[in-house]
């Protein structure tokens, strides 16, 4: 299964990168920037990294096509692409990164998980669904993320609201075909705005 990595470093003292860090709906618009133009996109799972570079803040993006931006704007200090191919197999060890919107419906609604074992519990109980053993991880807790969709009825937009939480561990794989469907899906709710992007470091 073929996709694209991509690693985009922000200028986190221009004006559209503070903007964009106070509203996730304007960090999906900087990310989809690199795909205007093009008719049929697909899924794009992106996750904003907590670990600075010098001043740059990096976003890893995967996506079906090749983004491209033809004339680079302000706010992007540097981007890098490349073509990669998912090729796992039974009892690969990998480590993990999972940043994922972690709330349960419940009487019609979206609640946001606070506590660590339900956030743990949360993950664990989508390890048969991603077609992995979870070998052990650690848990982030980063609170809820707001941002505003424009539009909607009255004009004023839509509010958007995720609950992040930051998983860090290491993982066995049970079923390759199945894990090679999430991570190309991405797991959870919330998969066009910094939430769902299981990225691994291959064995091989």
């Amino acid at each position: 299964m073929g996709m694209y990595l991509s690693r985009m470093l922000l200028d986190p003292l221009h004006r559209a990168t503070v903007g964009a860090l106070r509203d996730v709906y304007k960090l999906h618009e900087m990310v989809m920037s690199g795909f205007k133009g093009q008719s049929e996109v697909g899924r794009v799972l992106f996750r904003l990294e907590p670990e600075q570079r010098g001043r740059a803040l990096p976003i890893l993006v995967q996506s079906q096509t090749e983004p491209f931006w033809d004339s680079a704007p302000q706010w992007l200090l540097d981007v890098q692409s490349r073509s990669i191919e998912f090729d796992f197999a039974r009892n690969d060890l990998m480590p993990f990164r999972l940043r994922a919107n972690t709330v349960v419906n419940r009487d019609g609604k979206r609640w946001g998980l606070v506590h660590e074992q339900a956030l743990r519990d949360w993950l664990q109980r989508r390890a048969d669904a991603i077609g992995v053993e979870f070998l052990g991880f650690d848990v982030a807790d980063e609170g809820y993320r707001y941002g505003k969709k424009p539009g909607g009825n009255n004009g004023k937009g839509r509010r958007l609201a995720f609950k992040s939480t930051r998983f860090d561990g290491r993982l066995r794989v049970r079923d390759p075909e199945a894990f090679a469907r999430k991570v190309a899906q991405g797991v959870g709710p919330g998969k066009g705005f910094g939430h769902g992007l299981l990225s691994v470091r291959h064995p091989r």
